[in-house]
């Protein structure tokens, strides 16, 4: 009881203990390289394609138009990917460093890409506070502030290699390119320069992210509101000419550089999916699939204060609230210009991306870019304010010279305080995951199976896998919400061996196609789904039998060519996090096909469908999942007394006969369901006739560390705790070929094998 009320009373300090031993381990052991491993995952997608630069001078064999085609993806069809130029970016930046350093690593070399966009990002806002006519001081303050916003240094520290940082780039570059087109509104020569330039950027910006429709949309709002103002209330009517055309251009101009890259309809589908993956995180719909966005952290809303911390904190969101307010302020009072174009274009994009951030973490990047450039606006008005009142209360030279020291004073604190709180923070929004036990793994991987082998596994280790191991994938972060979700996570929690390879067979054969051929010759994917269930597992013979009249001849030998043939090496790989946070295997593997369908039909409850980032959405998505699972977190071993063990949470198993017995305030009192454990070489089952709690107990003596877990029955039979917690003992199928851990066990990797032709003969003579 006494070691309960630590573990759950100081849960903070017990962890950070843990971390500090794990940490003083690492240390004491040799590293694997001399280098970093690139931080969080989708660092290893970018990384993967820029080793394909590296060998093939191009990330792709096949590119047609905007598109190109990723073969480890979405195995084993491959997967049409946009096309982004950043891994040529990174490959640039190594080839500079590799100029200097000839040994460079690749891996290491890509790793500074992020501090050279950096670098890059100051250059327009630099840009931008000159356009307001900014001191030099003032300047130099709103850049640090800029640089020290949260959500910026975590997504452009050194290892960070992905696609984040362009979204402050292009998004700063093109609304200065904009300002100085406004500002030289009455020249129309330099007009037109402006608006070429502006079209330029946002063609480029077009190459490095998918939503990039979101600024031209800005663009276009902004300047249907700036002609309006300008035409009927400024009463300049001479400017609107001039403003209809820069608008206009910059729209139009976007299409043909856009066409003439890629041909005439490439804007039209980059204007498509732009705007159809902006729509998907923003608005509510009723997926006839489980939704595994949920599962992604950064595209769920944050709390308010978290969202403005990342933000940069509520002083820099007020200062810069108060510089588009009393510009704005300003602009209505007088009808003068005040920078009111500028004004509006921020002010509409702060507008929009307030509502995305709030929406989705991820948006909050965006978020920043209006708020960054209106910090220094912010600034400068609360300065002239201050020297207003300043002059007319304290007039004299000495005054005004304690005035500026004071304010330089007070400036440089903040800084430093800002500085700080930045250096206090980094290292708790770093994020490497990859390690040498992931690298070990890999490593293996490459030279234990065949190049065309197939690795499944959840989506998070997918672009460790592509980059690392060289290996094709089921699905991966870039392709999280794809179907192949849904049969994976049945092949994990399948009870019955035979169940869960008769569907890795057809997924690992052809993907999602045979579902997608029965919905296409009139099947509701319901029924599509249950029988493709009831066929996978059988030979070809009783498959046929077991689809009967239900297809003509044709259509049941098409459909079996998807799902019965011999399909590649196959491999199965769990890891600790994955088998610890299994709940998302749940909620997608359970997914009530019928009652989507159903919902889906019925127009009045779509248009009640909860927000879909609220608690009432989630809670209808679990109820269309069968509910949530049961499942602890695995309780630690706290002493034994002969045969019987004590275990957290009060729960005591005696080893002579298998009984247990729950004592716990959290998980209740009584008798289990039943508990597994090994005996004979293979997983068992104990059945509690008394049974009163409604869930099992999982028994495993994992690598010498006894340890247990309460859990919902069926989950404790699926496959997935089979081969990690007794190591695919007693399974026939999936043989053992990589296991890897570190000491504390943090990160713990398993590879199982799959034996098809043994699985074919024993299909063929039962």
């Amino acid at each position: 009881n006494e070691v309960n009320k630590v573990i759950h009373e100081q849960n903070v300090k017990v962890r950070q203990t843990v971390d500090q031993v794990a940490k003083t381990l690492d240390q004491t052991n040799p590293v694997r390289q001399p280098y970093p491993y690139l931080q969080e995952s989708d660092s290893y997608y970018y990384f993967d394609l820029t080793e394909n630069i590296a060998h093939n001078g191009k990330i792709s064999d096949q590119i047609q138009g905007s598109k190109f085609f990723d073969w480890k993806m979405l195995a084993p069809l491959g997967y049409w990917q946009p096309l982004n130029l950043h891994p040529y970016v990174g490959y640039l930046v190594y080839q500079f460093l590799a100029s200097l350093n000839p040994d460079i690593p690749l891996m290491f070399g890509v790793s500074f890409t992020a501090l050279f966009l950096t670098a890059l990002c100051v250059l327009p806002f630099l840009l931008i506070c000159f356009h307001w006519r900014c001191s030099p001081f003032i300047s130099l303050v709103s850049a640090v502030f800029f640089l020290m916003i949260p959500i910026f240094i975590k997504r452009s520290t050194f290892a960070w290699y992905d696609d984040d940082s362009y979204n402050i780039l292009f998004p700063l570059t093109i609304l200065w390119i904009t300002f100085m087109g406004l500002q030289h509104r009455q020249n129309f020569k330099f007009l037109l320069r402006w608006a070429a330039l502006g079209c330029v950027a946002i063609s480029l910006y077009a190459l490095f992210w998918h939503g990039w429709v979101f600024i031209l949309s800005i663009l276009m709002v902004s300047g249907f509101l700036i002609v309006l103002w300008n035409h009927w209330i400024l009463k300049r009517k001479d400017e609107t000419k001039n403003l209809l055309i820069f608008f206009g251009l910059i729209g139009l101009g976007t299409l043909v550089c856009i066409s003439l890259a890629f041909g005439p309809s490439q804007f039209f589908i980059f204007f498509k999916e732009g705007w159809t993956a902006l729509n998907d995180f923003l608005n509510p719909k009723l997926s006839l699939w489980p939704d595994l966005y949920i599962a992604v952290g950064e595209l769920l809303p944050a709390p308010f204060h978290t969202t403005v911390h990342l933000g940069g904190g509520f002083f820099f969101v007020i200062v810069a609230l108060l510089g588009l307010g009393i510009t704005l302020g300003r602009s209505f009072k007088s009808k003068g210009n005040h920078y009111l174009p500028e004004v509006i274009i921020a002010g509409t994009f702060l507008f929009f991306t307030t509502l995305m951030a709030w929406g989705a973490q991820r948006f909050i990047l965006l978020w920043i870019v209006p708020l960054s450039i209106l910090f220094p606006l912010g600034l400068k008005s609360l300065w002239e304010i201050l020297e207003n009142y300043r002059q007319k209360a304290y007039p004299s030279a000495v005054m005004k010279k304690i005035f500026s020291s004071a304010a330089i004073l007070i400036a440089l604190g903040l800084m430093i305080v800002r500085v700080h709180a930045s250096y206090v923070e980094v290292p708790s929004l770093l994020n490497r995951i990859y390690n040498d036990v992931w690298d070990k793994a890999f490593n293996q991987i490459k030279q234990k199976t065949p190049p065309d082998s197939i690795v499944n596994t959840w989506w998070p280790p997918g672009h460790f896998i592509k980059a690392m191991a060289d290996r094709r994938v089921t699905f991966d972060g870039a392709t999280i919400n794809k179907p192949q979700a849904y049969w994976l996570a049945n092949v994990f929690l399948a009870t019955d061996e035979q169940k869960a390879l008769g569907i890795l067979r057809m997924l690992n054969d052809s993907a999602n196609l045979a579902t997608e051929y029965l919905q296409e010759i009139g099947i509701p994917l319901s029924k599509a789904v249950h029988l493709l269930k009831d066929i996978t597992p059988l030979n070809e013979a009783k498959a046929k039998a077991k689809i009967g009249s239900f297809l003509t001849p044709q259509q049941t030998d098409h459909l079996l060519s998807l799902t019965h043939k011999p399909p590649p090496p196959s491999y199965l790989l769990i890891y600790n996090e994955f088998v610890e946070s299994n709940i998302q295997l749940s909620f997608v593997g359970n997914w009530n096909f019928e009652e989507s369908e159903r919902l889906n039909r019925d127009p009045q409850f779509i248009a009640k469908l909860p927000s879909k980032n609220s608690p009432e959405y989630i809670s209808f998505l679990w109820k269309m999942a069968g509910g949530r699972p049961r499942y602890s977190e695995p309780l630690n071993l706290l002493g034994q007394h002969q045969n019987i063990l004590l275990f957290a949470e009060n729960v005591q198993i005696d080893l002579n006969d298998m009984i247990c017995k729950i004592n716990s305030p959290k998980f209740g009192v009584g008798t289990p369901l039943s508990i597994f454990y090994e005996k004979d070489g293979r997983m068992a089952e104990k059945v509690f006739p008394g049974a009163n709690l409604p869930y099992s107990v999982l028994y495993s003596d994992h690598d010498g560390a006894p340890q247990c877990i309460l859990m919902d029955r069926n989950i404790a039979k699926s496959l997935l705790m089979q081969l990690y917690y007794f190591d695919g003992k007693g399974l026939r199928y999936l043989r053992p070929v990589v296991k890897e851990t570190d000491l504390t066990r943090r990160t713990q990797i398993d590879v199982y094998e799959v034996d098809w032709e043994k699985f074919r003969q024993d299909l063929n003579n039962p």
